[in-house]
């Protein structure tokens, strides 16, 4: 009896680790209403280049509108308490269904204001978008990927995630 009741138990466990371990292909979702929003974050970037030719971090931001987004003056964070540790500068605009490739590393912002200035957790946080009047206008929690992995949208602007092959732009 002591014996079967060993072997059902540890049926169960098995069954629950391929449960949780296929979790990771179920799709979240998120507010497709969204006119921007993250559409892919890669934590562990060592194949996409940035204009300098170094490997960052990088979010994509997706404008699932039929105009121009002009996000200038916009907050980009990895923290809830600071929802503006990267500014968007004036002139920064998504064209309509467009995207948006931001790098991010705290030391190489320090020479280029286009890299915002943190890196992501490659165990995964939340990403908050700020609009000018500091409203959330998107948040996104991911958790722990792999190099060169992202988690993403798919279809662009659906609303359903996904860990992904990393597509920037």
């Amino acid at each position: 009896m002591k014996k079967l009741s060993r072997m059902r138990t540890a049926a169960w466990i098995m069954s629950l680790g391929v449960l949780l371990q296929s979790a990771a292909y179920i799709p979240a979702n998120a507010d497709s209403n969204a006119k921007v929003s993250f559409n892919e974050v890669c934590s562990k970037n060592t194949s996409y280049p940035s204009s300098d030719g170094n490997f960052y971090d990088w979010i994509e931001l997706y404008n699932n509108d039929k105009n121009e987004a002009d996000i200038s003056g916009w907050g980009l964070s990895d923290k809830e308490s600071e929802p503006y540790r990267y500014v968007f500068p004036d002139g920064t605009r998504i064209p309509a269904n467009g995207r948006l490739l931001v790098y991010c590393d705290s030391d190489a912002a320090a020479n280029n204001s286009r890299i915002a200035p943190f890196g992501l957790s490659a165990s995964g946080e939340t990403l908050i978008l700020t609009d000018k009047s500091g409203n959330a206008a998107n948040t996104l929690t991911f958790g722990a990927l792999a190099s060169d992995t992202s988690y993403g949208q798919y279809p662009d602007g659906s609303g359903e995630f996904y860990n992904l092959s990393c597509t920037p732009r």
